[in-house]
């Protein structure tokens, strides 16, 4: 193996260990995640960031120092959260995919050139 190929391979290693500290640290209190999962569903992986640096902040003005985030914090941090996309949202992306899907069905079949007539 390469050098560099050597150093890349070290470096994705020490990426995803990384990736596991913060993890870890994030979920301290692992028997509140199916709670917290529940309280988030539908929301974005935006909605989630934001939870996330909500709870992570509050945990640091209560101690610099904190070396994890509790529960406690994304419960408190839920209580000033909301999902973006609302269920009207998420039935009018459901209606638009399913005609979007139609329509393609319709000019998929289509043998020719097409005339300003053919779409109708």
């Amino acid at each position: 193996m390469a050098e560099s190929e050597q150093e890349r391979d070290c470096l994705h290693l020490q990426v995803a260990e990384a990736q596991e500290r913060v993890v870890n640290t994030l979920l301290a209190e692992l028997d509140g995640l199916e709670e917290l999962a529940q309280k988030t569903e539908g929301y974005t992986g935006a909605d989630l960031e934001n939870l996330v640096r909500k709870a992570g902040l509050q945990a640091l003005r209560s101690d610099p120092e904190v070396k994890e985030v509790a529960m406690s914090f994304f419960r408190d941090a839920l209580e000033d959260s909301r999902r973006s996309v609302t269920p009207e949202m998420e039935e009018e992306y459901r209606k638009t995919a399913e005609r979007l899907r139609r329509e393609s069905f319709r000019a998929s079949r289509r043998i020719g050139f097409a005339t300003p007539t053919d779409g109708e």
